[in-house]
């Protein structure tokens, strides 16, 4: 049974070593999997097949809900709730939203399921749990990676943010409302936050 598990992992490191998803065809081969109960001898090669359709799925499940290229660099109106503490530094705040919904002109379109935003300027008091509807304007997650240094893009994909993005100042930008009822244990962290930061600030 461990060593099932181990060519399971070995199949998942198989399939992260790819440079782009695999075609779709990789999916007939699960047609073998069945062999790993009747021939003994195919457990752990099906383990490490079962391994790397697992990993297969998950990636296209998630690159299924990245943002559409077509909606790269355009305004697009946004409504959600920030769904993270608030980064505040002197340029910015930045935030994960969990947007409901996307609208792009007339057309109401499938939102992607995380974003990553930032508001420059002077933005308004920010909170986990607020409900705003954003203009922004959204890119695909990507990054550089320096050879031994920070994967961003790879960062991106393991934390679920499907699209990065600013907030345009110029436009209007509502608060609908706090729902601070859904993540209290963020907006205590991020009362204490502000605590600590009045407090060194003094």
């Amino acid at each position: 049974m461990r060593l099932a598990i181990l060519f399971f992992l070995l199949g998942v490191i198989l399939f992260q070593q790819s440079a782009e998803l695999p075609g779709s065809y990789w999916l007939f081969s699960a047609a073998l999997l069945p062999l790993a109960w009747w021939w003994r001898g195919a457990r752990l090669p099906m383990a490490a097949l079962g391994g790397f359709l697992w990993a297969f799925l998950h990636a296209a499940w998630i690159l299924d809900d990245i943002l559409p290229k077509q909606l790269e660099g355009v305004d697009v109106e946004v409504e959600g709730t920030i769904a993270s503490l608030v980064e505040r530094d002197s340029r910015r705040a930045r935030f994960e939203f969990l947007p409901t919904k996307l609208n792009y002109g007339e057309q109401q379109l499938t939102a992607p399921h995380r974003l990553l935003l930032s508001w420059y300027g002077d933005p308004p008091e920010l909170s986990v749990g607020d409900r705003w509807q954003l203009t922004v304007r959204l890119k695909r997650p990507h990054g550089f990676m320096n050879p031994g240094g920070f994967d961003y893009e790879k960062w991106l994909f393991q934390q679920r943010i499907h699209a990065t993005g600013y907030v345009r100042t110029k436009a209007t930008q509502t608060f609908l409302g706090s729902e601070w009822y859904s993540r209290p244990a963020d907006r205590l962290r991020q009362h204490l936050q502000h605590q600590i930061g009045a407090y060194l600030g003094d």
